[in-house]
């Protein structure tokens, strides 16, 4: 079997959405990401733009058609919008998501 192709990331979603939180409360939410294409495709890591939420998931590697549950929690003390950026790093391409 000669494969052809590569790996491809993809979200059920563009952005990880929490709702709205009362003050004092921790929160933990996710997202499915799946490998849709012809390659294995290899996660190595994740980054977040806030120190207020925190990825549960480890890195790994996803067989085509496989998914993997990426978990974020996190602990809100202060009110307002509380927005982030995520980044799943990957063997392919750049893959950014959003958390509301």
């Amino acid at each position: 079997l000669l494969v052809t192709g590569e790996g491809e990331l993809t979200a059920e979603d563009n952005c990880i959405h929490l709702g709205d939180l009362p003050v004092n409360s921790g929160e933990t939410g996710g997202i499915w990401l799946y490998n849709t294409g012809c390659d294995t495709l290899e996660i190595s890591g994740f980054t977040i733009s806030t120190g207020l939420f925190d990825i549960n998931t480890n890195p790994a590697s996803l067989a085509p058609n496989d998914s993997l549950w990426l978990s974020v929690s996190g602990y809100l003390d202060a009110a307002g919008p509380f927005l982030a950026d995520i980044e799943v790093l990957n063997d392919v391409a750049p893959f950014n998501l959003c958390l509301d």
